[in-house]
């Protein structure tokens, strides 16, 4: 079998999208059965790719670069499918334009953000894109997606048959090999990872925070992440300088992979009360290192946490300031916590995102 892949992500391999689609074919290309083509834009970097990805990599542009939403477009909407003409199967690892009527295409579809969350489509441009990208995703044969949860929402939102989507769950993009402890000021804190827009609800976390600071004197609350200012994003600081809290809540700016991994393995708990996810790879990430996790009640933050994780109403300070006191005042909990959550992380694999996917593939 042919199979061609759409890999404009691994020009972008920090992102979510990048890491997903190098581990997938990570595990896909250990020892192929069928002939692969790799897809890329030039005028990037990937020589970081391992050689038995890198050898299926297929450098392609129409002659000219420029690296914005006009590139995108035209790299999905034209480029991909005429590269994959002559493919048995088309996989697009995340939701876009490329589709061709001629090839059988597959679509990885991890979250319908800019349909529940309108305020995230940032200007014409990209509100046009999104027109476009509802009619792909309504006519495109198969889906995979990475939750339950996100298979309820493309059947509400895009009104797509059951029949045409497989649910195939991602794993921890994270190795806990590899932390150091350059970051870490104090012995107890409680760590936040994900982005700083308001879906987020880290807002809420800090205001949670404050109001039980006084329980807990010697916590200190950690917050990754490069602070800029942005409609989508709250004014963080300001928060905390309001709160009274400069000393106690920590924002931290960038910190590597290996700060991050440290950070999340000393933690006394991870807290990540999202109001809106496709998956939610830092509830994943924390388990797979022991760290009781708090997060929410809805959506696929409790589908990934199943029973592992203590769950909090994202949406109520009290709930989570709450959530915060007891598993920080409980050690036999928080040691619970941690041997649920490493079991819990072991049912979620790379080797088992690939495994379904191909099978997905295979048709």
């Amino acid at each position: 079998m042919n199979i061609a892949v759409n890999g404009y992500f691994l020009a972008k391999p920090k992102t979510g999208m990048g890491q997903y689609v190098i581990h997938v074919l990570d595990e896909l290309l250990q020892d192929p059965q069928d002939d692969w083509s790799i897809y890329v834009p030039s005028g990037y970097d990937y020589e970081y790719l391992p050689e038995h990805i890198r050898k299926h990599v297929v450098v392609k542009f129409p002659g000219w670069l420029r690296k914005d939403l006009i590139q995108q477009v035209i790299w999905e909407k034209y480029c991909v499918p005429w590269f994959a003409r002559k493919a048995d199967v088309l996989w697009v690892p995340y939701q876009c334009l490329a589709w061709s009527d001629s090839v059988r295409t597959v679509m990885t579809v991890h979250d319908l953000i800019p349909w529940r969350m309108p305020e995230y489509i940032p200007n014409k441009k990209q509100a046009w894109y999104y027109d476009h990208l509802e009619d792909v995703l309504e006519h495109v044969p198969e889906i995979i997606t990475v939750s339950e949860f996100s298979k309820q929402e493309i059947q509400s939102v895009l009104d797509r048959v059951t029949d045409a989507i497989t649910v195939v769950p991602l794993a921890s993009s994270k190795d806990p090999e590899i932390g150091v402890r350059d970051a870490i000021k104090h012995e107890k804190y409680v760590l936040y990872v994900g982005g700083l827009d308001k879906r987020k609800n880290v807002i809420r976390l800090v205001e949670a925070f404050a109001d039980m600071a006084a329980e807990e004197p010697e916590t200190h609350l950690y917050i990754p992440g490069n602070y800029f200012k942005n409609p989508l994003i709250p004014n963080i600081p300001a928060k905390i300088r309001q709160l009274g809290m400069k000393d106690r809540i920590h924002m931290l700016g960038y910190v590597s992979d290996e700060e991050l991994v440290g950070l999340m393995k000393e933690a006394q708990v991870v807290a990540y009360p999202s109001e809106y996810e496709g998956f939610g790879f830092p509830i994943l990430e924390a388990m797979s290192m022991g760290t009781p996790v708090i997060t929410s009640s809805i959506g696929v933050m409790q589908e990934v946490a199943g029973e592992a994780a203590y769950t909090v109403d994202p949406y109520s300070v009290q709930s989570i300031s709450r959530g915060l006191a007891k598993v920080l005042g409980d050690a036999d909990l928080r040691a619970e916590l941690s041997k649920r959550g490493l079991v819990r992380a072991q049912e979620f694999s790379w080797e088992r995102t690939a495994r379904e996917t191909y099978a997905v593939l295979k048709g």
